[in-house]
């Protein structure tokens, strides 16, 4: 017996009201599951010489930990306003 995956959708203007850090246009937000807070942040990403690598040295940084954390080559991509970032959704710290 397998086990339904559930999916969700994020609201279309879920984005829209992120704050965004100039130096690196990383966006984050709060979303909740479950009666739980996760903070949710999109990593710009994009593709060099076949390599999925960050937009900018911050976002680069945290990629290269979560690819040495999970050990991937990289991560599937969502694509917001017209630019490729990587999520990362964890509960939010108490």
């Amino acid at each position: 017996m397998t086990t339904p995956t559930p999916t969700f959708q994020l609201p279309d203007d879920f984005w829209n009201h992120a704050p965004r850090d100039p130096s690196d246009g990383r966006l984050s937000g709060v979303l909740g599951i479950n009666g739980t807070a996760f903070h949710v942040e999109a990593l710009p990403v994009k593709r060099m010489h076949g390599y999925q690598v960050g937009a900018d040295p911050l976002s680069e940084s945290r990629l290269e930990g979560l690819i040495a954390e999970f050990n991937v080559p990289g991560f599937e991509t969502v694509r917001i306003n017209d630019r490729d970032y990587v999520l990362v959704i964890r509960p939010v710290a108490r």
